[in-house]
């Protein structure tokens, strides 16, 4: 009777623990994403790059990093002189669960046009991090 009175205070003392346990919290995810006007993933040299996504983040946000480099970085080949991009947005971002992320980055005049590759990361507060890639050409300006 002893033992079966601590095999039962044993399984209602497991079962309070595991009960108490921090539901995991998932990732940040994207919604919507759009790179370019129309989503054209596309940008002229001297204009400005439109990026939107509809992220949710049920950790709430921490920070959202925005990298753009040139292709050629991730080959053996690395000598473009392209235009790089890196910056972290937390204003008006951080804290939130559910946000349209919409920025506006401005393309220097003197960028070189091509294949760039683009990075968006997002980190919740609880260290979770969902990476979008894409593809991004920056081109010459179209002559109206």
């Amino acid at each position: 009777m002893k033992n079966i009175r601590s095999l039962i205070l044993a399984i209602i003392t497991i079962a309070a623990i595991s009960s108490c346990k921090k539901d995991e919290i998932k990732a940040p995810e994207f919604l919507k994403f759009e790179l370019g006007y129309d989503n054209s993933g596309t940008a002229s040299v001297g204009d400005e790059l439109h990026i939107d996504a509809e992220i949710i983040a049920e950790g709430k946000i921490a920070t959202i990093q925005v990298k753009i480099h040139p292709e050629s970085e991730h080959g053996a080949n690395k000598t473009s002189n392209g235009w790089e991009f890196d910056s972290i947005y937390t204003v008006g971002y951080a804290g939130v669960k559910n946000i349209d992320f919409h920025e506006h980055m401005d393309i220097p005049a003197d960028t070189e046009p091509g294949d760039y590759h683009f990075h968006m990361s997002v980190t919740d507060q609880e260290g979770n991090r969902t990476v979008k890639e894409a593809e991004l050409l920056i081109q010459l300006p179209v002559l109206k």
